[in-house]
């Protein structure tokens, strides 16, 4: 389950400065970002996560977009993974992933029981996060001046990333996402204007990460379902279908799995 973690830096409050000012100053050397959120469940029943949060309640006809919006307006991030290399794979030293980790209040109504076990299983300490997590606003101010948004240089990558975005707009903006998922295409290109890649859209994968990488060859770091270790085996695993899939392909950029 857990495997090295020396390419990982933990990041809490007191390092978010630090952490975010070497990422700044690696951008233009290691141009390849990996993105991976954790976050506390999704409500299928939309219904109880309006009357917990007091929003207002979906049409059954509402969109699935609609849905999606409502549980990412309404839950909090918990963690946020960065992993960083070059066109050839070549990665940062002494670390190349990041894992911002979130103040957050384990005994929220607004978590699903069996996301928040897997995360504890995995080894999130949710006792630490309600003390020395990072402040949303603390956050969105190092991102907005990091670099990692409104940079044509960059090329983002993740997998299964629709949940993985609408956090980090969340993150970036501190505020609900767009009204339209037509709008929200708008504010990701925006925020995101250089290459992003979802690896399970362009590889045409039907599974995991975990049997993706796997099938690479892939040998993970860290502990899965923390959200450090997963953006640097999707950044690994990226490298590794390079071969296989035409990334240069129109059709492959910004098409988020999970809304197409």
């Amino acid at each position: 389950m857990g495997g090295d973690t020396s390419e990982i830096f933990d990041v809490y409050a007191g390092d978010l400065v630090q952490a975010m000012q070497e990422i700044s100053s690696l951008l233009i050397d290691y141009p390849i970002v990996a993105i991976d959120t954790e976050f506390p469940g999704y409500f299928e029943n939309t219904v109880q996560l309006s009357l917990l949060t007091q929003r207002q309640i979906l049409s059954k006809h509402a969109s699935a977009y609609a849905a999606y919006k409502i549980n990412v307006d309404s839950l909090q991030l918990i963690q946020l993974g960065i992993s960083l290399s070059n066109s050839a794979g070549e990665t940062p030293k002494p670390h190349s992933t990041w894992q911002f980790n979130m103040l957050f209040d384990e005994t929220t109504p607004l978590a699903t029981t069996n996301s928040m076990n897997l995360l504890r299983e995995h080894g999130i300490n949710f006792p630490r996060l309600s003390k020395d997590g990072i402040h949303p606003v603390a956050l969105s101010y190092e991102i907005q001046t990091s670099g990692l948004i409104y940079n044509r240089n960059l090329t983002y990558v993740c997998f299964h990333g629709s949940s993985d975005f609408g956090y980090l707009t969340k993150a970036v903006t501190c505020n609900d996402l767009p009204y339209s998922k037509k709008d929200f295409d708008e504010l990701l290109r925006i925020l995101f204007p250089g290459k992003l890649y979802d690896l399970k859209h362009c590889g045409s994968w039907t599974g995991s990460l975990e049997s993706l990488a796997g099938s690479y060859g892939v040998r993970w770091q860290g502990f899965q379902h923390q959200a450090g270790s997963d953006a640097l085996v999707t950044l690994k695993t990226f490298h590794l279908l390079k071969d296989s899939v035409d990334f240069l392909n129109p059709a492959n950029d910004h098409v988020i799995y999970g809304f197409h």
